[in-house]
């Protein structure tokens, strides 16, 4: 039986646990989240789609890999056909969209603010944080080791390459890449 067909067996008893886990304040389900995060095999991936669709606005097939860590997901909204995959971390503060049939690939960081420095009397780490949505569109594929930043946006059918660093607009159907990243060819 394969992953997807599973899934829609399954989802009856995931909308039941949904409904009781939507029961319990939001302190204790991340706490959970936390301890699920380093839980293999599919008891972990059920037990992490059950709370990430309860803590945030999720889709269908959502997929999270182990020891992935997201921050502040009553602001993530994901579409359908998600993967995030191991060692991800994701802190959705300042808003983050992502879209249908979208994977990020291990070790990659998305980030929603950034340190201000305005206050020259404060230290940096005290300054005010600056928050900023990122919006993530349909088929885009994120290799391994990205990091996206405060205020980004990839739009529809986008390829980021390996390594690179996202903190600007992109139109879709290019694949980007580099440090900081540029659109290094479009997509036929």
């Amino acid at each position: 039986m394969k992953g997807r067909d599973l899934l829609s067996l399954l989802e009856p008893l995931l909308k039941v646990f949904i409904f009781i886990t939507r029961l319990f304040p939001q302190f204790i389900l991340r706490i959970v989240y936390d301890l699920s995060r380093f839980i293999p095999w599919r008891l972990g991936i059920f037990i992490r789609l059950i709370l990430i669709r309860t803590l945030s606005k999720s889709g269908n097939n959502i997929y999270i890999a182990t020891n992935v860590t997201i921050k502040n997901p009553e602001y993530m909204v994901l579409g359908d056909n998600v993967s995030i995959h191991e060692n991800c971390f994701i802190d959705a503060n300042g808003g983050l969209e992502i879209g249908n049939n979208v994977s990020i690939a291990h070790n990659s960081s998305i980030v929603c603010f950034e340190h201000s420095w305005a206050d020259i009397t404060t230290p940096i780490k005290y300054n005010p944080l600056v928050l900023k949505k990122i919006t993530i569109g349909d088929d885009v594929w994120i290799g391994c080791g990205v990091r996206i930043l405060a205020g980004a946006s990839l739009s529809n059918r986008t390829v980021v390459a390996a390594g690179s660093i996202v903190n600007k607009a992109f139109e879709g159907n290019v694949l980007i890449a580099g440090v900081p990243s540029k659109v290094k060819k479009a997509l036929n």
